[in-house]
């Protein structure tokens, strides 16, 4: 397993064999062919973005739609204003279930368990 962080291109094979080319704040590959040297190829198995006024928009909606339909099996947003993490997992229909949500008070918790 090996994890990258921003600027890392994450390139994400569209049906019509475009690509959506992303970069996450952080991504996790276990599978190493992924890896090549321009970023990924193919979905992380674990994206994390930490929110900020200038890119919480875009990490809620177009990059979580990008994720969920291409596989990424843990997409995690942390909100450091809020001091929240909200985690969505893949579930076996191929769409994130219900998001698991850790505020302010349970992050310590949270992380210990880590």
């Amino acid at each position: 397993m090996k994890w990258y962080d921003a600027p890392f291109d994450v390139r994400l094979k569209e049906p019509n064999g475009d690509e959506s080319v992303v970069q996450s704040d952080i991504a996790v590959f276990c599978d190493p062919k992924m890896l090549d040297d321009r970023g990924a190829v193919g979905p992380p198995d674990w994206i994390i973005e930490i929110l900020s006024p200038s890119t919480e928009f875009k990490d809620k909606t177009i990059k979580a739609f990008l994720y969920q339909n291409h596989g990424v099996k843990e997409y995690w947003l942390i909100d450091p204003e809020k001091e929240t993490v909200v985690i969505f997992q893949i579930m076996p229909d191929g769409k994130y279930g219900d998001p698991n949500e850790y505020k302010e008070g349970k992050l310590n918790t949270f992380f210990n368990d880590l």
